[in-house]
Order: structure tokens, then sequence, then C-alpha cells
């Protein structure tokens, strides 16, 4: 016990740190399996992740371990994300994305910044319409039945935690 104190007092976020992810890694299990599972992505799921992920730049900020700009950037970006997701709510009338899924986006954008929340979001929109297609193809669903996007998103985000950067760049050198 007091090892621990003083090694988190000497390097706090080489402690903080893994335990943060480790953490938003069981909060993205949960919305996962019960969006997949009941279709639904629980307001309290969203609240814990969105206060985590926030209280978790707040301290990274006022650590001076990240620049207050990279913060109202990710800010930023939750809010693109969360109209972009708002708007094909509304255009789809509900019928063709959840409101979950938009209570969701402002977590995603906050989580993962510019230009990583666009890889996650088209990852989630691309493996998502692949599985959609299949299970057409395979009978196992029919055109206009709905499928729960939050596992995609979850999916698209741990694409963009891993390999976010490499993606963007390789696509930002294909456009040159």
């Amino acid at each position: 016990m007091g090892r621990s104190f003083f090694l988190l007092a000497g390097s706090p976020w080489s402690i903080v740190q893994p335990v943060f992810w480790l953490v938003v890694g069981m909060a993205l299990l949960v919305v996962f399996l019960t969006d997949f599972k009941y279709g639904i992505i629980s307001d309290g799921s969203n609240l814990f992740l969105f206060s985590l992920v926030l209280f978790y730049r707040l301290a990274l900020v006022g650590s001076g371990t990240m620049m207050v700009v990279d913060l109202w950037r990710a800010v930023l970006y939750a809010v693109v994300l969360t109209g972009f997701f708002w708007g094909l709510w509304w255009f789809t009338k509900g019928k063709g994305f959840g409101f979950g899924d938009v209570k969701f986006a402002p977590s995603i954008g906050l989580l993962l910044g510019w230009p990583k929340t666009l890889v996650g979001v088209m990852a989630s929109f691309i493996i998502g319409s692949v599985i959609g297609i299949l299970l057409i193809l395979l009978g196992k669903k029919k055109f206009g039945q709905t499928i729960p996007f939050g596992p995609f998103l979850v999916v698209g985000i741990v694409v963009a935690l891993l390999w976010g950067s490499e993606i963007w760049s390789w696509y930002m050198g294909m456009l040159q």
C-alpha cells in the first residue's frame, strides 16, 4: 500500500493512464454488449464514459501533459460529431439511427480527438455496412430491418485508437 502511494506521487500518469484505459475498455464493452443484446445504449453508460473522459482530459491539461488547445479541439469534435449523429437521427426519424448513438457521440469525439474521430466513425460505418450486407445476403436480416450500431462504433473506436494515426496518414498520402 505504501509503495503504491509513492509510485503514484512520483509518476502519477504511469498508474493513472493504464487504469483510465482499463475502465474505458470496460465501459466500451458494456456499451457493445448492451446495444448488441438489447438494442440500447443506456444514459448511465453514456454519462459515465463522458464524465470519465472529460475528467481525464481536464486532469491532463491541469498537469501540463496536454495543451488547452487540444482539449478545445476534442470538445469541438465532440460537438460536431454529436451534431452529425443528431442529423442522422432526425432525418431517419429515429428508424435508421438511434438516439443512444447520438448521446454516445460526445464521448467518442472527446476520447479520440482529431483525426481519430473521423477514422473511428468511418471505420464504424464501413464495418457496419459490410456486416449488414452480409446479414441480408445470409438471410439473417431483411432490407429495412435495424441492427444496433453501438457495437460498430465501439469497434471503430478500437480501430482508431490502435491504428488511427496510420490510417489517417495512409489516406492523406493517397490524396496527394
